[in-house]
């Protein structure tokens, strides 16, 4: 396991450079002068000469590329912020956690509401209760995040005045950010765990455990459930990914200072250091979101370990 998670990891190297590379592109690509937007129209172009100069906007493309990169592996050095001056690293280690835990609690909901719901609606295909969960999929599916955001603070801060529309100062706060941004993963989970428990439960080992006279709740959560599970994990990493690098609106919305938000101020001034930290960052966040699902996937199915260890034997 240890060579597969090495192998995992290593194939981490040549996404992040490639990150870094485009990230880094893009913003020397901007039509818009960075150093003018912070300093401001009013400032004098000796000014604006001088910071361009102590920031090393003057170089060329590739040498400043070459700088920033190296600042990245020797340092772990993103930068300094045009603004506060206050290194890109600091800002992001006070503000991830907050997104961390955003993302964490919302695809925990997700799976809580959208896995019961598959397995409901597969084991009672065709029911009522098949067709009710297919609605509440499709209604989840089609409630767009920032609208639900500005509906539960409307009815839940503003009329019933229970709990609060922003911040991020204990369990109450997250109530609310919460419930908007896990909503919209429960329909893809839902509907991914009743496709794979449909095809699982057709299958002959399946019939062969009822004809043994095994219990069906055994049946259900031991045997089917447990091979129903890698496609559904597959998206719950991907939604978490997504609600890592996605979660601006609901932030913004809510006034969570995560590093969605942050992202979105430093946008809206051309602050680059922080722009480009933060995307690198969730893009590498991402990628271990992915290994880990990866090794998830030995232990719900040990035979995707044998197979690597047959694959390595052979070589």
């Amino acid at each position: 396991m240890t060579r597969y998670i090495l192998k995992r990891l290593l194939m981490l190297i040549p996404v992040i450079i490639g990150v870094v590379f485009i990230v880094f592109t893009i913003e020397r690509l901007s039509p818009n002068d960075p150093i003018r937007s912070v300093l401001g129209d009013m400032a004098s172009q000796e000014e604006v000469d001088a910071m361009r100069n102590e920031m090393g906007l003057n170089d060329p493309f590739f040498v400043q590329f070459f700088n920033y990169a190296k600042g990245i592996v020797t340092k772990f050095d993103f930068g300094v912020s045009y603004v506060d001056r206050q290194p890109v690293v600091e800002m992001i280690k006070n503000r991830f956690p907050i997104t961390l835990e955003l993302a964490i609690f919302s695809t925990i909901l997700a799976g809580l509401l959208g896995i019961p719901l598959g397995i409901i609606s597969a084991v009672k295909q065709y029911s009522l209760l098949d067709n009710v969960c297919s609605v509440l999929a499709l209604v989840f599916l089609a409630i767009p995040e920032f609208w639900l955001a500005l509906m539960l603070i409307i009815v839940f801060s503003l009329h019933l005045k229970v709990l609060p529309a922003s911040g991020w100062y204990g369990i109450r706060y997250m109530i609310l950010p919460i419930i908007a941004t896990g909503t919209g993963c429960v329909a893809g989970i839902m509907r991914t765990t009743r496709s794979n428990m449909l095809e699982v439960i057709r299958q002959d080992y399946i019939r062969t455990a009822r004809a043994k006279g095994l219990k069906e709740n055994v049946i259900i959560y031991k045997h089917a459930l447990r091979n129903a599970l890698i496609p559904v994990i597959t998206l719950m990493g991907l939604q978490f990914g997504k609600e890592l690098g996605g979660v601006f609106v609901i932030e913004t919305i809510f006034a969570i200072p995560g590093i969605g938000k942050m992202l979105v101020d430093a946008c809206s001034i051309k602050n680059i250091p922080v722009v480009q930290g933060g995307v690198i960052f969730i893009a590498v966040a991402f990628g271990i979101v992915n290994l880990i699902v990866d090794i998830v996937y030995g232990y719900i199915d040990p035979r995707i370990f044998a197979s690597y260890k047959r694959k390595a034997k052979k070589r």
